[in-house]
């Protein structure tokens, strides 16, 4: 169990990545995950993201009235995301954790890199459904590995630019879906 320490800093890194998921619409996985890797291992992290997780991000994928046009239009996205969390969980077994976390921070890194420099690409809607099977592919890969789906999984929602409130629910959808699967993952 965890001493009345590490309880503190849970409950402050999980105040401070709502805050902030709070403002922006999201960040609560990827924040949480980034300074809990600090003082524990991966897994434990991740198991400990789960709920706060899903509850933030069901209530951005409710809280909107889109939800039958984001699913229509991304369901081969989001289906393949969370078909292949589990194959990306099983990493966690056989990985060194300490590779896992560096993935993790590389991840973090671009694509705060790509949003510090306003980094965007377009996607015609043409080649939409292909991509979205790739990328859905390795965002649920990654998901699995490192418990953060943001990267590629919302730089592929940005890329096919949604209107503001579309995008806010869309992630909600894809975070809650990938945090279901990795929770029945892990």
């Amino acid at each position: 169990m965890f001493d009345s320490n590490t309880i503190i800093l849970i409950f402050g890194v999980f105040f401070f990545a709502g805050f902030v998921k709070g403002i922006i619409g999201l960040g609560l996985p990827t924040i949480s995950l980034a300074l809990l890797t600090v003082t524990m291992d991966l897994p434990t992290a991740m198991v400990l993201l789960i709920m706060p997780s899903l509850v933030t991000n069901f209530w951005q994928a409710a809280n909107g009235k889109y939800w039958s046009i984001i699913v229509r239009r991304f369901w081969p996205f989001l289906l393949i995301c969370v078909m292949v969390v589990p194959i990306g969980a099983e990493a966690l077994l056989f990985v060194d954790l300490s590779y896992l976390s560096i993935l993790l921070g590389t991840l973090i890194f671009f694509y705060s890199l790509a949003e510090l420099n306003e980094f965007s690409l377009e996607l015609s809607l043409k080649y939409e459904k292909v991509l979205g099977f790739v990328m859905g592919t390795f965002t649920g890969l990654l998901t699995g590995m490192t418990g953060s789906c943001v990267f590629p999984g919302v730089m592929f929602l940005q890329a096919t630019r949604l209107n503001r409130d579309v995008m806010v629910q869309a992630m909600g959808i894809l975070f809650s879906l990938t945090t279901l699967s990795l929770g029945f993952s892990l």
